[in-house]
């Protein structure tokens, strides 16, 4: 679990390309607790496990799943990574719950200034675009970011100076694919709406007990 507040940019070293699957090893400036093989770290949003470690990089492996819905197989050396470690409990939440598990790809269509913020608008797919809400949090490359504008197949987030210089995000431009994690809350909340819809009011534990998966007066 992680909360969308980046703590350093990284930098590509190696991109291995397997056939469905990719091995990174990215570059970073240390953390203040050492970095150590198993440990979770979302890079541009994605929640990757360090299979081996040094002072000051860090290997993952990322698997055909992982792949296919995010712009992985686009990195090369050289590309700035945004890194967040895992949150570990008792830490403050400053962001949003952010999982590490990419929804998909969007790609930036504007960047207009207001003042000193900038609004970036990214294009997204509709299946994605009905999960988005305006004034709701949603992770742009593992970036908390809140949504100011929405509607079907495009929404708009403010980015401030301090996220902008602190991110890879300074690096990007119209026409740039980034990784895009909507709100897991909101997930859920369409997920029983679906629900409802298939099944009316029928319980859960009838359809459950319907498939052979609950049985009636068993914990």
């Amino acid at each position: 679990m992680f909360t969308g507040l980046i703590e350093q940019v990284g930098t590509v070293t190696e991109c291995l390309r397997r056939s469905h699957s990719l091995v990174l090893t990215v570059a970073h400036a240390g953390f203040r607790e050492p970095l150590r093989t198993g440990d979770s770290v979302a890079v541009n949003g994605v929640c990757l496990t360090a299979v081996a470690c040094t002072a000051t990089t860090f290997t993952a492996e990322a698997m055909p799943e992982t792949v296919r819905h995010t712009n992985l197989p686009a990195w090369q050396a050289g590309t700035a990574v945004n890194l967040e470690r895992a949150l570990r409990v008792g830490d403050r939440l400053d962001g949003h719950w952010v999982t590490g598990h990419v929804d998909g790809c969007g790609r930036i269509i504007r960047i207009a200034t207001d003042e000193i913020a900038e609004l970036v608008t990214i294009e997204v797919s509709p299946e994605l675009g009905r999960q988005i809400v305006r004034k709701g949090s949603i992770a742009i490359d593992g970036i908390s970011l809140t949504v100011t504008e929405a509607s079907a197949h495009r929404f708009t987030v403010g980015v401030i100076p301090h996220t902008r210089n602190h991110t890879a995000l300074r690096d990007k431009r119209t026409g740039s694919i980034v990784h895009i994690e909507t709100d897991i809350l909101g997930k859920y909340v369409l997920q029983q709406l679906q629900y409802r819809r298939t099944y009316g009011e029928e319980s859960l534990q009838q359809v459950l007990q319907a498939a052979g998966f609950a049985v009636e007066g068993r914990e």
